[in-house]
């Protein structure tokens, strides 16, 4: 969706940005069984209901707009640390510079608005775009949900599909939490900033104290992060990693 929405704002039609969710799709399926492709077709008619019917899809709404803008701005007066990072848009709408960030989910809407009150994403993205010297007022999330829908038994996947765009199609009729798109719009105060300052140098200072002294704790809330295994799970709990483990699963690199 984000490579969908960065075509649409650098040129690309509505049709060809559609052709071109088909065609990643199309080439996604044929690297997997097909036992998973079932799954890849529902994922693609998940992708065309969010596009074709997001309500915000008007090249004339800003003023200007440039689609993805990397910073990297220092932090604080903390010598030899840059914080680096990426906006999914920068735009200007009523004369107002916004940071805009296209958000999917699967959490209600609700849910997910009170997750952005305290998101550490919005606050890098407004530090670093007022380090820039950008008056942004903040960030502008273009938030686009998951329909929680399950395919039936006797469904077929092109059915199932269908009732999925169906949904989207709909939605201004739908109120409340249920909603699956959303405009939101989170600012960041003056105290705010200097928070995620002072606690990002912190952290900085942190990092470079440990890997200075080789003291490094374990956080097993980690282990797992965005559905996925930790890469370096194989050889956590071994005492001596042994030479063949190493070679086969990982790249040795100087210690910096």
């Amino acid at each position: 969706m984000h490579e969908a929405f960065y075509k649409y704002y650098t040129g690309t039609t509505n049709q060809e940005v559609i052709q071109f969710i088909i065609d990643e799709y199309k080439k996604l399926s044929a690297t997997v069984s097909l036992q998973d492709q079932e799954s890849i077709d529902i994922q693609k008619y998940t992708a065309l209901g969010m596009w074709e019917f997001y309500p915000h899809k008007r090249l004339d709404e800003f003023e200007e707009c440039f689609p993805e803008m990397e910073f990297e701005v220092t932090v604080g007066k903390l010598r030899g640390v840059r914080l680096v990072g990426r906006f999914d848009g920068l735009v200007k709408k009523d004369g107002k510079w916004w940071i805009r960030e296209v958000k999917t989910t699967g959490l209600g809407m609700s849910q997910l608005m009170g997750r952005m009150q305290t998101s550490n994403q919005a606050t890098t993205y407004v530090y670093g775009a007022r380090k820039l010297g950008i008056d942004v007022q903040g960030v502008m999330f273009d938030c686009i949900r998951r329909p929680l829908l399950r395919k039936r038994q006797s469904e077929r996947c092109i059915d199932f599909g269908k009732r999925i765009i169906t949904v989207y199609k709909d939605d201004e009729k739908v109120l409340g939490d249920r909603k699956l798109y959303k405009r939101h719009f989170e600012y960041r105060n003056p105290t705010q900033l200097k928070h995620f300052e002072e606690d990002t140098m912190s952290v900085a200072k942190d990092i470079r104290r440990r890997n200075r002294e080789n003291d490094w704790n374990r956080n097993l809330d980690q282990c797992w992060n965005y559905n996925a295994l930790c890469p370096y799970s194989r050889i956590c709990h071994m005492e001596t990693p042994d030479k063949l483990t190493l070679d086969l699963f990982y790249k040795t690199r100087e210690r910096n």
